[in-house]
């Protein structure tokens, strides 16, 4: 986990002190996730491809038909 704050309205603080918007937060955790469980970010077999391709295949997967 990381060691953010929360602000009153809900939005996550930066250790920078500026405020997150939900992905940037949400991408600040993926990161801290795989750092902390020593997994590489990039790379063949890097957090990132893997993300991008689950990004891309639901996206494929609910776009509409027509």
């Amino acid at each position: 986990m990381t060691s953010d704050a929360v602000s009153t309205d809900g939005k996550k603080i930066s250790k920078s002190g500026r405020s997150l918007s939900p992905e940037q937060a949400a991408a600040a955790e993926m990161v801290a996730l795989a750092r902390e469980k020593g997994l590489d970010l990039t790379g063949p077999d890097g957090v990132l491809k893997l993300f991008t391709k689950n990004v891309l295949e639901t996206a494929l997967n609910e776009a509409p038909t027509r």
